[in-house]
């Protein structure tokens, strides 16, 4: 695994130790990377789930056409969402 994705896995794990919620993309631009391809965000979160499956992974899209490295997120299983969402 290339040097930046392994950066990237380690600012992942420190937001795992406090986050419930943490974005690919945040961590990434933290990292001073600003886009992944599709390929590599899987990659990347592959490994992340292995070793943290306590986290789910999911695409908070603000438009359908957000592509996967500015829509992907991983989420604690154990949160709760309010079911009333008001458009």
């Amino acid at each position: 695994m290339k040097q930046y994705k392994i950066e990237i896995l380690k600012r992942l794990e420190k937001a795992s130790e406090g986050d419930r919620i943490i974005s690919l993309r945040e961590q990434s631009n933290a990292c001073g990377i600003k886009h992944l391809k599709t390929q590599e965000c899987l990659e990347i979160a592959n490994t992340f789930l292995k070793s943290h499956s306590d986290y789910k992974m999911v695409r908070m899209m603000e438009t359908p056409y957000d592509s996967v490295f500015c829509s992907l997120t991983f989420i604690d299983k154990e949160l709760q969402f309010d079911h009333d969402f008001k458009v």
